[in-house]
Parts: structure tokens; C-alpha cells; sequence
């Protein structure tokens, strides 16, 4: 079974740079670590629905995308020596769908945490805001969600407590400022 260490963070927190790092660090000590962004066992069932993800609205897709990591669950079980190096992964899926759909959100009404793939270990990296945005700063490509939070900082707080709130539901989370 392979081993599955999870980077959570909001925006320009550095989940990408730290976790394509952490799988080469891990590969050139000799063992097969594979950063990985979405599902993380690919199945025309979960390309279906990352499809069908992209095209709807907050709530569906909230629904949709929680319904592909579920069927991770049963993929994992297949033997595999590689580190999983995950950049955001359910926890996200769970915290930004209680951020954007509030009440309606289907993980404020269901506790799924349990039917979820749990990670090895997770890493929450967090820093000031005034860091955030020189790196966003510097990033050519800014999407309408990085500009809405860079743009709003007390809702960047809000969503940090989300998924503060959904980490302290589950063992094993490191919380690392990279200011």
C-alpha cells in the first residue's frame, strides 16, 4: 500500500513548490515518491466526473469532486511501494465547499471524513498575508479565486478556519509557517 502525505494550505501558502519539492527530495534518497494534484488513482469513473466537475455550479461540484476521492478509497488498496506526495485533497474539497455553499454545503449536513482516503500524514502550511502577496506577485497567472481572496482578506481568514476546522478532525497534521 502506498504511503499518502497530504500539503493543505490556502493561496500562495507555497503547497506546490513545497510538495514537487518534498517528491524529488524523496526520489533522490532512492525511494518513488509522485506529486499528485486531484484524484489520485485516475479511473474513467473519476475523469467522468472531474469532467462534469468543471462545467457546475458551487454545490455540484462540490458534490462531484467529493464523490471522486471517495473512490480513491478502493483504488489505494492495490500493493504500491510509492510515496504519494498529494498538493490539496479532500481536506480542500471538505473546507472550500463549507466556505462557498455555507449552510448548503453537504459537509456541514454529513460527516464524510470517514469514507475519504486518510492521508499518512498532512502538512498545513500557513503564512502572513504581506508574504502571500509578494508571491503572488510574482506569479504571471492569477485566477479569479486568487484574486478574490488576495482581494479580501478577511474571507482568506475565513477559509483558513475551515480548513483549520476540518485538520483538527484527523491525526497527523504539521502546521509549518512559511513566511
Amino acid at each position: 500500500m502506498s504511503r499518502l502525505i497530504c500539503i493543505e494550505g490556502t493561496e500562495y501558502a507555497g503547497k506546490t513548490e513545497t510538495a514537487k519539492l518534498l517528491a524529488q527530495k524523496i526520489n533522490e534518497e532512492g525511494f518513488i515518491a509522485r506529486y499528485n494534484t486531484g484524484v489520485i488513482y485516475p479511473s474513467p469513473s473519476t475523469q467522468l466526473i472531474e469532467e462534469l466537475a468543471k462545467k457546475s455550479g458551487k454545490r455540484k461540484k462540490e458534490l462531484l469532486y467529493t464523490m471522486a476521492y471517495i473512490l480513491d478509497v478502493e483504488a489505494s488498496k492495490k500493493p504500491s511501494n510509492e510515496i504519494i506526495i498529494q498538493d490539496r485533497y479532500w481536506h480542500s474539497v471538505v473546507s472550500y465547499g463549507r466556505f462557498f455553499n455555507s449552510k448548503n454545503s453537504i459537509h456541514r449536513k454529513l460527516d464524510l471524513i470517514g469514507l475519504f482516503l486518510q492521508p499518512d500524514t498532512t502538512i498545513y502550511l500557513e503564512c502572513s498575508f504581506e508574504e502571500r502577496m509578494n508571491r503572488r506577485n510574482k506569479r504571471p497567472k492569477k485566477t479569479e479565486i486568487d484574486n478574490y481572496f488576495m482581494n479580501n482578506p478577511d474571507e482568506l481568514n475565513r477559509l483558513e478556519q475551515e480548513v483549520k476546522l476540518v485538520l483538527d478532525k484527523i491525526p497527523r497534521v504539521v502546521t509549518i509557517d512559511t513566511t
